[in-house]
């Protein structure tokens, strides 16, 4: 009786195991980056300049649903927001834009046509990644940036 229990138990407890995951993957994975002038590598940054990256992975869908904020970077034209791969200190390749037009802080919006593998890749190794502000002011690289982190 003791092992016809078990194994039912253990049974269950595979089960689980196996749809959690899925079911969290289904929703997505949320990240955020707190961003600074002084965390830009390379050119100064702006000296006073912050902000905020909350992005929502959607793997699923190749989708990024994001939120930035970010103050004192000295204006809008020419904003440039992109996630880079690049470990801190590391200057690394644009994995993907999220906004490239001129808009005032917050910026909402979707990014699509998004890699999976590249989603995958930061959703298990996210700080790996950064979100960089550029703007006319700090073209090269960037207002402010920030490592992304779960």
């Amino acid at each position: 009786m003791r092992l016809r229990r078990s194994v039912v138990v253990a049974a269950a407890a595979l089960a689980v195991s196996l749809v959690v995951p899925g079911m969290a993957s289904a929703h997505g994975t949320h990240v955020k980056a707190k961003m600074s002038g002084n965390q830009v590598v390379g050119q100064p940054g702006a000296p006073n300049g912050e902000g905020v990256a909350s992005l929502h992975l959607l793997r699923q869908k190749s989708k990024v649903r994001f939120r930035v904020t970010f103050s004192r970077i000295g204006g809008t034209s020419g904003l440039n927001i992109g996630v880079y791969s690049g470990k801190r200190n590391e200057n690394g390749a644009l994995e993907f834009t999220l906004t490239d037009q001129r808009h005032s802080s917050p910026v909402k919006g979707v990014a699509t046509g998004i890699p999976i593998q590249t989603l995958k890749d930061m959703t298990r190794h996210p700080r790996l990644y950064h979100v960089n502000v550029k703007n006319d002011s700090y073209p090269v690289d960037g207002a402010i940036r920030g490592q992304t982190k779960a």
